[in-house]
């Protein structure tokens, strides 16, 4: 029985240092990049435009009278939305792009940006590594199961731009830091300081909680820096500089101040006494990081000590940059508490950022014991599994609900006379999962999704009529 145990573990061993050989990790990983960048492109096609998405398709301020046909035409829309609804120019300018290509282009594109952004948080993790697919692998199975909002985020093409797309552009600005932070690099150029000011504005301008850990986390690298080594390179400095500028142009838009009256009117707290309604926002915003991020602080914490216990010879700038992670998620989460309400999509960022952690002590972890080896197959072997019967759930419930708004827009197209058409059907979505998080279309001609929807279509009405 022991030679028979020797002989199974020497063969294991034997096939896991094939795998784990450069040109074998490689095409592994491309393929995993290609199957996952297929699987998304799949979800992406069968998920329809919906609700902001109509809106976004018109030039803001035109009253939903004027669609968008050019860039120019975005550009004068989101001038427009600075002043009237809000200061995340940058990904809304890629929301309109996306929704002025229509069709497979979109869903292509969105479908890329997907898996830049799995191997960007990839690269982050693995830094002087040689290739590691099951990292890869084990990203993209945390981005599945831990985004509260997966469909939200990124299938839904206003919302991948806002979240997708505006972490993204965060982490790719944050790759650079991280890499020369753990290189220990410090050359500057004007041309390198030019372009990560730049940089910067856009990363900044793109997300208010997100951007506000990504502030927090390159200075807390600084300072790091500061206390370990002579100079802080320049470009840093200058990226800095760059993430706040963007990050107050993006929070000074007269919008958001329109948008902030709206709810005061509404909120009898908020109207008494902002610091009692601060208090009052923290137990939910503490609540929810039990409920969403909670299982990643113990997934991390748990993997941070199999590294310390296996790793004699650890990094500390590894688990250092890590931990600056973990708090840049934290901080950007308590951010919350100044906003009078926290959807699940909204903690996309944050939910990204300690994947980033978890991933990068993962990257380091000594895979040549052999107990870290097999546990770490036996992970993706049931991963895939529950990944699978999961996505067929997802894919199958999504389907459903493209069918009946496809059903919907050939009965409008069928119309001669659309202006007059009064739409009402008896046929209603019907969700299974959480997964598609789309719900119907209000019957009531006054709820801002109907009208989005009528002016879309530019139909007269449109209204869900119970079958009794």
């Amino acid at each position: 029985m022991r030679e028979y145990y020797e002989k199974v573990i020497f063969g294991y061993q034997k096939l896991d240092a094939a795998l784990s050989k450069e040109k074998s990790a490689k095409c592994i990983l491309l393929l995993l990049s290609l199957s996952f960048g297929i699987l998304i492109l799949l979800l992406n096609i069968i998920y329809p435009l919906y609700a902001d998405d109509w809106g976004y398709t018109f030039i803001t301020g035109s009253e939903l009278t004027q669609k968008i046909t050019s860039f120019s035409d975005i550009l004068n829309s989101q001038y427009q939305h600075y002043f009237l609804h809000g200061g995340r120019t940058i990904v809304h300018i890629i929301a309109e792009s996306l929704l002025l290509l229509k069709g497979y282009w979109t869903d292509i594109i969105n479908s890329m940006a997907y898996v830049l952004f799995a191997y960007i948080i990839y690269k982050i993790s693995n830094l002087n590594k040689r290739a590691n697919p099951s990292l890869f692998f084990f990203i993209n199975i945390l981005i599945w199961f831990f985004q509260p909002a997966f469909a939200q985020t990124i299938l839904w093409i206003t919302g991948s731009a806002n979240y997708l797309w505006g972490t993204l552009i965060i982490i790719s600005f944050l790759y650079f830091f991280c890499q020369s932070f753990i290189k220990q690099d410090n050359n500057n150029s004007i041309y390198k300081c030019i372009v990560f000011v730049l940089f910067g504005i856009i990363a900044g301008w793109t997300n208010e909680n997100t951007a506000i850990g990504m502030i927090i986390l390159i200075g807390i690298l600084m300072i790091y820096l500061k206390h370990t080594q002579k100079k802080i390179p320049v470009w840093m400095l200058f990226g800095l500089t760059g993430a706040i500028i963007g990050f107050i142009i993006m929070i000074a838009a007269p919008g958001n101040y329109l948008r902030y009256e709206n709810v005061i009117e509404g909120n009898k707290l908020l109207q008494q006494s902002k610091v009692k309604f601060y208090f009052s926002r923290l137990l939910p915003v503490i609540g929810d990081f039990y409920k969403f991020a909670l299982p990643l602080v113990m997934i991390y914490s748990l993997t941070l000590v199999t590294y310390i216990y296996f790793d004699k010879k650890r990094n500390t700038r590894i688990i250092y940059l890590s931990l600056c992670f973990c708090l840049a998620g934290l901080m950007a989460d308590l951010a919350m508490v100044t906003s009078p309400e926290f959807p699940p999509r909204a903690w996309f960022g944050i939910i990204t950022f300690f994947i980033i952690a978890i991933g990068i002590i993962y990257a380091n972890l000594k895979t040549d014991h052999i107990y870290i080896s097999v546990i770490k197959t036996l992970l993706i072997f049931f991963a895939s599994i529950y990944f699978i019967l999961s996505y067929q759930r997802g894919f199958k419930d999504l389907y459903a609900i493209n069918k009946i708004f496809e059903k919907r827009e050939q009965i409008i197209n069928r119309q001669p006379n659309k202006t007059e058409f009064d739409f009402v059907t008896q046929e209603s979505i019907n969700p299974q999962t959480g997964f598609p998080m789309i719900d119907e279309i209000p019957s009531k001609p006054n709820h801002w999704i109907n009208m989005f929807y009528l002016r879309y279509h530019n139909i007269k009405s449109f209204k869900i009529e119970s079958d009794k």
